[in-house]
């Protein structure tokens, strides 16, 4: 990989034999960090790198204009000379200042690119809207070949802002083909609560082209946030701030007495998400590590897989949930609804209250029952 530091010249006497390109970026050096007028000019240059296939500019102080030229002059066809194609696959723009008008001028250039497979915009300023924008990029043209879109811990993002991916992912085209091409999501430290569970949920029942889908963290056992309605008086505001503050004060003594009450859980989501394992046959790994499952939601979603005779899913990842598998639980599970699964491989139980004779007990299970199949449990 080339890397190329804020101060340092581009050198284009060995541009074709470049493959891999890193500018500037830094988690701690902000001066050693490019902003917008390094992508004005590194639009210009980056049609001269014809076999460029990763361009990372993660860690950086790009931000809608930095990204709105780099788009429509290198990433756009319509603006590279037919002898410099520019052939970019992975973009790298996680940990920018990219906002919604950025990802409008990104998603005009994604439905004209044919060689974008990949792009990470986790960690950016992007609000619904943008993502809205974000969307019509996916939808499956002539030209658009994205495999890979990752949206991880973008703190802006509220209760159904990925509302439009979903809709995307859920639709068929005329020929009755996915709407999208897109096979991988990670959606990881965005909250989707409950609401958004369903959501996740519906799209997975009608979706048949993904194949990663990451959603750790994203408070799918969490009830949506309560919406205070718009006061239509100063007098009403006062009321309303009042009441705000008498339910905080009494979070905060329930949060301080020895015996605090439990956070209030929503499975609706997770129920509706477990089902849609039964129907979809696409997926080969997903992740739904702390989000707060519990022993039921496991066993659940086990279950609808065993039911399910196309699944392909070979990864469930469930680590740091509340999934407390005693001895009792784990043998009738294993025996019954994991071994008869042709698909599943690997299953990660990290980080949870299960009892601790569960995997050498799995261990001597699998040598008896099932030693053609390598199903692990980490």
């Amino acid at each position: 990989m080339v890397v190329v530091e804020k101060a340092q010249k581009i050198d284009l006497s060995d541009a074709e034999k470049v493959t891999r390109m890193k500018l500037g970026g830094s988690e701690f050096d902000f001066d050693a960090r490019v902003g917008d007028p390094t992508c004005v000019l590194l639009s210009s240059l980056l049609p001269r790198y014809a076999n460029l296939y990763e361009l990372d500019l993660s860690k950086n102080d790009i931000s809608d204009k930095g990204l709105h030229y780099l788009a429509t002059r290198a990433l756009s066809p319509d603006f590279v000379d037919g002898a410099w194609a520019c052939r970019v696959a992975v973009l790298n723009l996680s940990e920018n200042q990219i906002g919604d008008e950025g990802l409008v001028s990104l998603a005009t250039a994604m439905k004209r690119n044919e060689f974008l497979t990949k792009i990470d915009l986790s960690r950016n300023k992007f609000t619904s809207a943008g993502v809205k924008f974000l969307s019509k990029g996916l939808v499956r043209s002539k030209y658009n070949n994205l495999q890979e879109l990752i949206l991880e811990d973008n703190q802006k993002l509220g209760q159904g802002a990925l509302d439009p991916i979903f809709e995307v992912l859920s639709r068929l085209d005329p020929s009755g083909s996915d709407c999208s091409t897109l096979k991988s999501l990670s959606i990881s430290g965005i909250k989707l609560f409950s609401t958004g569970c369903v959501k996740l949920g519906q799209m997975l029942s009608r979706n048949g082209t993904l194949e990663h889908l990451s959603v750790s963290n994203c408070g799918l056992d969490e009830p949506p946030p309560k919406v205070l309605p718009k006061p239509k008086s100063k007098k009403e505001y006062r009321e309303l701030v009042k009441q705000q503050r008498r339910e905080e004060e009494e979070e905060r003594r329930s949060s301080s007495s020895k015996k605090a009450a439990p956070r209030p859980r929503d499975d609706s989501g997770l129920r509706l998400l477990c089902q849609s394992l039964q129907m979809n046959s696409s997926l080969r790994t997903l992740d739904l590590s702390q989000n707060g499952l519990v022993t039921q939601d496991f066993v659940a979603s086990v279950i609808y897989l065993n039911a399910n005779p196309k699944t392909k899913l070979e990864h469930l990842k469930v680590n740091d949930n509340n999934i407390g598998i005693s001895m009792a639980q784990f043998r009738p599970l294993i025996i019954e609804e994991v071994l008869p699964n042709q698909a599943l491989r690997i299953v990660d139980l990290w980080s949870n209250p299960t009892e601790h004779g569960v995997v050498r007990e799995l261990a001597a299970l699998m040598k008896r029952k099932a030693p053609s199949q390598a199903i692990q449990f980490h």
